[in-house]
């Protein structure tokens, strides 16, 4: 088989072609599980603004990882999705309402990633989500697309390790590894420190959102850029979690919960506990088995400082090997291939 036979075009629907969200990541991943396949991936970014652009040409440059990279405006993605398999990974959909529903109209399969995702009943896409695949990367995502009358199915995001198992050079007792940001609410493990011995504290990694730091962590919490290690680097997820004994992120938003993100599973592949805010937890995500929880500082500084019954963590840890193994990204790419 050549290349083009093989070819996949994964179309991007985002805002700026924006890569710092778990969407790019879950590109990232899948195009490693799909080429575990001998499939041949290439993402194409899609905007009504786009001049139109050779669908033969692959040179535009590259989305990560050796992947080619594409734009496009909307009438020649739909003619692209003639000539290859196609899948529609990420959509934004509020801000590309007539291109999404172009290229389902087209055919092409379209993945549901949060409860944002799913549009409104009655909303303009709901009839030509009806024709086509719908992929829910999360049991209650299926359950919320079946509902505007889908054929919905899960298919878990795929994971394969970046990077090494080799241990970070700097060694911790616990790390943060999530932007610092509102709806991360670092501050949380922050005050946590307030309340553990210095050889117990919580490192801080990520990129920081400058509003986040001034409004709530500069005036409050000074002590803060003390403990921020820097950004987290690409490729060193693992390696950082590995250098520690706990991995934590409390991370929650009002619309949705329950979901695994990368550094999760980053975590998990290291081998350290997890530790989330209560308020992710979902009794009907089987994150909700392969974490522990808390629900505030105190409960953290606690936890992290000694407090963990073993046996909690044992289980965890045993859920949590399970979820990567479900989660392969060769594996989960063979659920994609056979959608083709």
């Amino acid at each position: 088989m050549s290349p083009l036979s093989r070819r996949v075009a994964l179309f991007f629907l985002v805002k700026g072609g924006n890569r710092n969200h778990g969407g790019a990541a879950y590109v990232t991943h899948l195009c490693r599980g799909l080429r575990a396949h001998d499939l041949n991936p290439v993402v194409v970014r899609v905007s009504s603004g786009f001049k139109v652009r050779k669908t033969g040409d692959a040179g535009a440059g590259h989305f990560g990882d050796g992947v080619p990279y594409l734009n496009m405006n909307v009438e020649a993605a739909c003619a692209f999705s003639k000539q290859y398999r196609a899948l529609i990974a990420v959509s934004h959909f509020q801000d590309f309402v007539p291109e999404t529903h172009a290229l389902l109209s087209a055919g092409v399969p379209w993945v549901l990633h949060a409860q944002a995702n799913v549009p409104e009943p009655g909303h303009a896409l709901e009839k030509p989500m009806r024709k086509v695949p719908i992929i829910a990367i999360r049991e209650s995502l299926r359950q919320l697309a079946n509902k505007l009358g889908c054929d919905a199915r899960y298919i878990p995001h795929p994971y394969q390790r970046v990077g090494t198992l080799e241990p970070h050079d700097r060694k911790e007792h616990a790390v943060v590894c999530s932007r610092i940001d509102f709806a991360k609410h670092t501050d949380v493990a922050i005050e946590a420190n307030r309340l553990l011995p210095a050889d117990k504290k919580i490192g801080i990694y990520g990129g920081i959102n400058r509003m986040y730091a001034f409004h709530s962590l500069d005036k409050k919490y000074p002590e803060w850029r003390e403990e921020h290690r820097g950004e987290f680097p690409l490729g060193r997820g693992v390696s950082i979690f590995r250098s520690a004994q706990w991995a934590v992120d409390m991370t929650y938003w009002s619309h949705d919960r329950g979901g695994t993100q990368y550094t999760f599973f980053e975590a998990w592949d290291a081998e350290r506990p997890l530790v989330l805010h209560r308020r992710w937890f979902d009794e009907n995500e089987p994150t909700s088995r392969a974490a522990l929880f808390v629900d505030n500082a105190a409960e953290l500084a606690s936890l992290v400082g000694g407090g963990a019954p073993r046996a909690l963590v044992a289980s965890a840890q045993a859920h949590a090997a399970g979820l990567l193994a479900e989660h392969g990204a060769a594996r989960v790419g063979a659920a994609y291939a056979a959608l083709w």
